[in-house]
């Protein structure tokens, strides 16, 4: 390792870095021949000293366009010792992504990788200790690798024990996936007039005149690699080049001879610099069979201080050299080294690589290779790779290959948009819709470019390239695929009408199509929709989609029949029934990886479990859908809605406000009006859970006037509208709860569902009480209480609706017991703001709260702890129980006591007066 000059207190910096809580990733910066290896080099030393785990890259320029290759060299060798503890999707993810383990039919999922690859590194700290992934230029790091390193990134910990130091070149683009990661940066600066001179007396061995040392510190900026080469100009010529680096570099490659130059260019494109698999590729070249000989070449590359031989690798002095050997190559020179690489190479994918720039026509053999090994990297789940093969085997086609070359270009922009570059998809799908005649291949052309504008909010472009797709193909398959697109995205941005009809049109089409998959996600889609609009008839296409389904040996996606049944159990209002069928999805998606059913069925799932009361449950669905939606764009809406949702249950109303605020907006800039219905939903159970019924009432009236635009009458619709109610009564807007309760019976057409009927009767009951008839509203309210399908949650708000009306019928201590039960039933469910709307409905009942019941010995201990100032987790990690048998002990303590705070009940702990 070179000895590190004049970079002590940048080591100390990064020393305290390591053993800091501040962010997990530090970044050296600077610009080429500054010594940011040279430093990475001394900290990735004196941590492996210490006893850290150092798991290291050092990707170079030939290395970017593979396939996790960065990953192989961090993790590969250390996947064994965790494998057995990591979920098995992701463990086999991973393996396979590491070339460890063959790929099964079905695509592995990039997500997995990235999840496996976090656990991974977690469960290796935790059982050897602190860890360094160490990157050395992070430019060059493959795709696949860095969105990995990203994704870990941007969710370690300081308890992680992780920490990643990486070096990136000053001016470079700034790697993609990083943005959202929190970030320490370094910037090397220059070196002072004596750093200079001790690297030039450890490098060159001379000691300059301070005249000439001055000058050469002016030239260099104080970058040492320029002053080296300076220093070299100095040696040949007898004075110093005033040229920039990268000039001198240039200069010292073009007096080479021909053979090393060769050899420089070689060792360029390779990724691959092992001696011997370099000798192999040198005598496939054309230098080789013009008589150079190998050994006579890296001689003179090292003769020439620009590469050396450690341990078996040819390295260059700076990765600059061979940078500026390969770009100021003639291409002819660059072609024939990429054959003969492509000759030697071991892995499908760098001879693919290889050969795809070992032409530069059209070359039918070679679009073949690259082709196959863009399928076969795709089922490893390396979607940006696999696009990248599938374009060039699509622009070296031969013209007269015009199949080929359009199946190719398909393959690459459906590899693009699974990667999530709707825009690189645009680009090449656009020209092709503009050029090719109609027929089956436009039509798929257009299809696909419709999806990726629907995926970026341009759902009209979206429609009007569907509908030409019909035009160009009679294909029943294809037309079953385009019809469901429409009738999916209709749902959501024109009406529940429009999509039936389309629906509809897709079964008849899949009927007609010899496909049982096709066939099978359109009657799910067609039911699905029937239920959106609150129709009958969807359940008998379902259970065929369903029968169906259990035929088809291919996984169907996100729209399977076994995805929508649960999403139609939801928007049926039957959420026992949702919350198994989401279960269910959501395993399976997970034992195969697959991230995006996954997002959605924890989406589905959370929905369901939040109106069942469970919400740490769905806090952490949320956080998996928010955290699949930030590593591939999907569902970015509906999952910040969620969050939202779920904070506001949980008390946090001012993220709730945030995150929902970002919702909307992205909803409004789509045009997405379903989703901006749900946002307005969600504002009013924030409103809701703020105690403000004026603004929970608007937030609802905003939302039933879109579900009156896009047709819906789904379960969401229905439980809306009578929430409506219950908020405007609260409000004392009497006309706008009877409005909300004209639009709920039209729906209904006088056949309420039968889940319906508690909340009718809190509907009745808020009205009744609006009007001053106490009585009849607790009438209603003890039906809505005694329900037996009611939700724990709308046992709650019913119980407090109770309490309040037998309040202002002066039956206290019925009111009281209410109450108490109203708090009881919150404090259990985790809902903090219900609890705190039953303690201020308590508050105003005359009388004194709470019984002579003593503390049992166990609630007594409880009450201590906290009274001492001691958290619920604290508490439950010192007495040995869980924190929810904690929280339901305090509820009882409080009631007992009749206290409403940790202040008041540490009070009455001091006084003594707890019996």
């Amino acid at each position: 390792m070179t000895e590190l000059v004049g970079r002590g207190a940048e080591l100390a910096r990064v020393s305290a870095w390591l053993r800091g809580d501040g962010p997990p990733l530090l970044l050296l910066e600077g610009p080429p021949g500054l010594g940011k290896t040279t430093l990475w080099q001394a900290i990735v030393a004196e941590e492996a000293g210490r006893g850290t785990r150092i798991l290291s890259s050092a990707p170079v320029e030939a290395e970017s366009g593979l396939s996790y290759s960065g990953l192989a060299d961090l993790l590969a060798s250390d996947l064994a010792d965790v494998r057995a503890m990591l979920p098995p999707p992701q463990a086999r993810a991973l393996a396979v992504a590491l070339r460890l383990e063959d790929p099964s039919e079905s695509a592995a999922d990039e997500t997995a990788v990235a999840r496996g690859a976090l656990e991974a590194l977690r469960t290796l700290s935790a059982r050897g200790g602190r860890i360094l992934i160490a990157i050395d230029d992070l430019r060059w790091l493959d795709a696949p690798s860095l969105a990995v390193v990203a994704y870990v990134a941007r969710r370690l910990q300081p308890a992680d024990g992780v920490r990643i130091l990486a070096t990136h070149r000053l001016g470079a683009p700034e790697p993609a996936g990083l943005e959202r990661a929190a970030i320490e940066r370094l910037t090397l600066g220059p070196l002072s007039v004596g750093g200079i001179h001790r690297v030039l007396r450890l490098h060159t061995g001379a000691s300059l005149p301070r005249p000439r040392l001055l000058e050469i510190h002016s030239l260099s900026l104080g970058n040492p690699l320029h002053a080296i080469e300076l220093m070299r100009s100095i040696e040949t010529h007898g004075s110093a080049d005033r040229g920039t680096l990268a000039s001198l570099f240039g200069g010292r490659i073009d007096a080479l001879e021909d053979g090393a130059r060769g050899a420089l260019v070689l060792l360029a494109a390779s990724a691959d610099r092992s001696i011997d698999r370099l000798a192999a590729a040198w005598d496939a070249s054309p230098l080789a069979t013009a008589g150079e000989a190998w050994p006579h070449a890296v001689r003179s590359l090292e003769g020439a201080g620009l590469a050396s031989v450690v341990g078996g690798v040819l390295r260059p002095v700076h990765p600059l050299a061979t940078h500026i050997a390969y770009e100021v190559a003639a291409p002819s020179a660059r072609r024939a080294v990429h054959r003969a690489l492509a000759g030697t190479a071991v892995v499908d994918e760098e001879r693919a690589l290889h050969l795809g720039r070992s032409t530069d026509g059209p070359d039918g053999d070679v679009a073949d290779v690259m082709e196959a090994t863009a399928h076969a990297v795709r089922v490893r789940g390396v979607r940006a790779v696999s696009a990248a093969l599938f374009e060039r085997a699509a622009v070296i086609t031969p013209p007269e290959q015009a199949e080929a070359q359009g199946r190719r270009w398909l393959a690459a922009a459906a590899a693009w948009f699974d990667a999530g570059d709707t825009h690189r998809v645009e680009r090449i799908l656009q020209p092709l819709v503009d050029a090719w005649p109609p027929g089956a291949q436009r039509a798929e052309a257009r299809w696909h470019l419709g999806i990726a504008l629907d995926e970026a909010g341009r759902w009209q472009e979206a429609v009007g390239l569907w509908r030409g797709a019909l035009d160009d193909t009679d294909d029943p398959t294809l037309r079953a695929s385009v019809q469901c697109s429409l009738a999916i995205t209709g749902m959501y941005t024109e009406s529940v009408a429009v999509a039936q009809g389309w629906a509809a049109a897709a079964v008849e089409s899949a009927e007609r199509s010899a496909d049982p998959a096709a066939l099978a996600r359109s009657l799910a889609v067609h039911a699905f929709i029937l239920a959106l609009a609150g129709q009958p008839g969807g359940q008998a296409l379902m259970d065929r989609a369903l029968v169906l389904e259990g035929t088809i040996d291919e996984h169907l996606g996100e729209w399977s029949p076994a995805a929508l049944a649960a999403e139609c159990a939801r928007h049926a209002g039957d959420i026992p029934a949702s919350i198994g069928h989401y279960a269910t999805v959501l395993d399976r998606a997970t034992t195969r990886g697959d991230a995006n059913v996954e997002q959605w069925a924890a989406f589905g799932l959370a929905s369901a479990v939040i109106l069942a009361g469970d919400v740490e449950r769905a806090s952490a669905l949320a956080d998996l859908v928010l955290d699949i939606a930030d590593q591939t764009d999907v569902m970015r809406i509906p999952a910040r809605s969620l969050r939202a949702r779920v904070d506001a249950h949980r008390g946090e109303l001012v993220a709730a406000r945030a995150i929902l605020a970002e919702s909307m907006a992205m909803a409004r800039a789509g045009d997405e009006t379903t989703h901006l219905f749900g946002g307005y939903i969600v504002l009013a159970t924030i409103e809701t859970c703020a105690g403000d019924a004026p603004a929970a009432a608007r937030a609802y009236l905003e939302a039933r006037t879109l579900a009156d635009r896009l047709g819906m009458a789904h379960a969401t619709v229905l439980r809306a509208h009578l929430l409506e109610v219950e908020a405007a009564a609260a409000a004392g807007q009497l006309a706008q709860a009877d409005d909300a309760y004209a639009a709920f019976e039209r729906l209904v057409n006088g056949s309420p569902p039968r889940w319906t009927e508690p909340l009718i009767h809190r509907a009745n009951g808020a009205r009744a009480a609006a009007r001053g008839d106490t009585t009849s509203a607790v009438t209603e309210l003890e039906a809505a209480v005694d329900d037996g399908l009611a939700l724990p949650p709308d046992v709650g708000r019913a119980l407090l609706a109770l309490a309040a009306a037998l309040r202002r019928e002066r039956r206290y201590r019925q009111a009281r017991d209410a109450g108490e039960r109203a708090r009881a039933v919150f404090a259990e469910l985790g809902m903090p703001p219900f609890v705190a709307a039953a303690d201020r409905e308590l508050a105003r009942i005359p009388g004194r709260r709470g019984g002579g019941d003593e503390l049992t010995p166990a609630e007594a201990r409880i009450a201590s702890l906290v009274a001492a100032g001691r958290s619920n987790r604290d508490v439950a990690a010192e007495l040995v129980l869980s924190v929810k048998t904690v929280e339901v002990t305090l509820t009882r303590v409080y009631e007992k006591l009749g206290v409403r705070s940790r202040s008041e009940l540490g009070a009455r702990v001091r006084a003594g007066s707890t019996d």
